[in-house]
């Protein structure tokens, strides 16, 4: 019965990944759009707004959606987790390919996913989930900011805002998945940074390197790990 049970556990997680990530699929023709506003006009246009885009820049914002989406749905508040997902998925193309995560796109986003964990509280009744959630945003929110104090080349006022996004959800987890996706987010940032100095030969003085892909990934595997 035990086995029994784990294949009826596995079926259930499998077909939950698929759903999270067919529904990613579905909205990637919007989310690519907005990349692609969100990159030629530095999020001062109506990014909202849809937009017609290549083959190419439809497939690079849809794989790392349907990924992050596919993962969501097996994390918990999964609808929170999900709208990671999909804007992560936004915010990791335009800073691989600008160093910006706009904060006129972040905002709103942030304001989204929290809602959707203030809801879920209010449903569930895990007020304790969300106070911890909202202070671990403070917490790590405010560490990146001394950070940014420190080293203003490092560290952008974007890397701040989804430091503290990403901490949000962790934190609604518990405090030791909020420490691992530090964790990760720094070693997948040196990752980053050694890709980028094989890749273009540049010395680290003049390295510039996008830290949103970095924190959107860590924060998922963390919350998989934990």
């Amino acid at each position: 019965m035990t086995g029994v049970s784990l294949g009826m556990d596995v079926a259930a997680t499998g077909v939950t990944a698929t759903a999270g990530g067919m529904a990613a699929l579905a909205v990637s023709p919007v989310l690519a759009g907005w990349t692609s506003t969100l990159v030629t006009n530095g999020g001062t246009a109506k990014w909202w707004r849809p937009s017609t885009v290549s083959p190419a820049r439809w497939v690079t914002t849809a794989v790392p959606a349907v990924l992050l989406g596919a993962v969501a749905a097996v994390l918990a508040p999964p609808v929170a987790w999900w709208l990671l997902g999909a804007g992560g998925a936004v915010l990791a193309v335009v800073d691989a390919r600008t160093h910006r995560l706009p904060a006129r796109f972040v905002y709103p986003f942030a304001a989204a996913v929290a809602a959707v964990l203030g809801v879920t509280a209010a449903v569930t009744g895990a007020w304790p989930d969300l106070a911890r959630s909202a202070f671990a945003a403070l917490l790590v929110g405010g560490a990146w900011f001394g950070v940014a104090l420190l080293s203003p080349a490092a560290v952008g006022m974007g890397d701040i805002r989804v430091a503290a996004l990403t901490a949000a959800l962790l934190g609604w987890q518990g405090w030791p998945s909020v420490l691992l996706g530090e964790l990760l987010a720094s070693i997948l940032g040196v990752i980053t940074a050694g890709a980028l100095l094989t890749a273009r030969r540049r010395p680290v003085a003049g390295l510039r390197v996008p830290m949103g892909p970095a924190l959107i990934g860590a924060a998922f595997l963390a919350a998989l790990l934990g």
